[in-house]
């Protein structure tokens, strides 16, 4: 895999985590039990742009599997191998947490905890294969127009007609510009092209701050059109640069350990802070007489309890409950 990916995979997931320690001082998880405006100003724009970066990253890696090594040829093995991937862990993770958090069984096929992602993907994926007769072997600018028809038509379904959150496919149409936009990246071939690095900075700071306010202030188009090229910009300017600035080494053995374990990671740290933490005594007085400093040591412990967690499971035949 190439290097920079891993390198976003793993910052973002990083980033994900510390968002998910700072939300009980949001209003992300319902009345916080101690409302903090700092940490809700950092957790905003990570909520903003982690997802997306996922998504993306997701496409891009689907295009070069798909389109230039000939990987996913037949369908039904596609869709069985992630089914495999992002299914299984989403069913059993999802049945934990049904009874650690005494929740309805009927949220277990919407928006479902932090697991919503996982569906939602899937549902990118499945469409994507299925449609592939479409798109596959075009040339960037038949892919280009094709990704803007299929946001215009989604839009003008979801506009009249509504767009149901059963099976995540309310996300999946939210998402999906973000995985074509990867699709298109790749297919561009932009990253070999001699582009200037400060020009490639300040695009990506100036789309950073941009997307910062917009998180931070309850904007009428945040969530609309502006917001949604404002992270596509900082994507593609984000990756490209990352790109040509590291070296061409491969990554450190930390860095691999980190990507490898990015799907477990995401799946367990979520277990211990909303599941597990958030229902205790001690951590709840923490929130509120050691606030400063509760996140941050939250993080330090549950990342690397959850790395090591999953680096275990995956050594084991239980490996699959992570997707492995």
């Amino acid at each position: 895999m190439q290097k920079d990916i891993i390198y976003i995979r793993v910052i973002t997931m990083i980033l994900i985590v510390l968002y998910h320690c700072l939300c009980p001082y949001t209003h992300m998880w319902g009345q916080p039990a101690l409302h903090f405006q700092l940490y809700e100003n950092i957790a905003l724009p990570i909520l903003l742009v982690s997802m997306p970066t996922f998504v993306f990253i997701s496409g891009y890696l689907y295009y070069i599997l798909k389109e230039e090594k000939q990987h996913y040829e037949n369908n039904k093995d596609f869709i069985l191998k992630k089914a495999k991937r992002l299914l299984i862990p989403y069913i059993l993770i999802g049945i934990l947490l049904l009874i650690i958090k005494d929740d309805t069984p009927a949220r277990f096929l919407k928006n479902f905890s932090h697991l919503w992602f996982l569906l939602m993907l899937f549902d990118i994926f499945t469409f994507i294969q299925l449609t592939r007769r479409f798109w596959e072997g075009k040339s960037l600018k038949t892919l280009i127009q094709l990704s803007i028809g299929l946001f215009v038509t989604l839009a003008i379904i979801k506009s009249f007609f509504g767009i149901t959150k059963w099976l995540c496919l309310e996300n999946a149409v939210k998402y999906i510009p973000y995985f074509c936009a990867g699709m298109i990246l790749r297919k561009s071939n932009i990253e070999k092209r001699n582009i200037n690095l400060t020009f490639l900075k300040a695009t990506s700071l100036i789309s950073a701050i941009m997307l910062f306010y917009i998180a931070n202030n309850e904007l009428p188009y945040a969530q609309t059109l502006i917001s949604k090229t404002l992270i596509l910009v900082f994507l593609f300017s984000t990756k490209i640069l990352v790109n040509k600035s590291i070296s061409h080494d491969g990554p450190s053995a930390t860095c691999i350990l980190l990507d490898k374990n990015c799907m477990g990671i995401y799946l367990i740290h979520h277990i211990f802070i909303h599941g597990i933490f958030v229902k205790t005594e001690l951590y709840n007085y923490l929130l509120t007489t050691y606030y400063p400093i509760t996140p941050w040591l939250t993080f330090m412990l549950i990342f690397p309890l959850s790395l090591a967690l999953s680096h275990m499971i995956c050594k084991t035949k239980m490996r699959f409950i992570l997707g492995n």
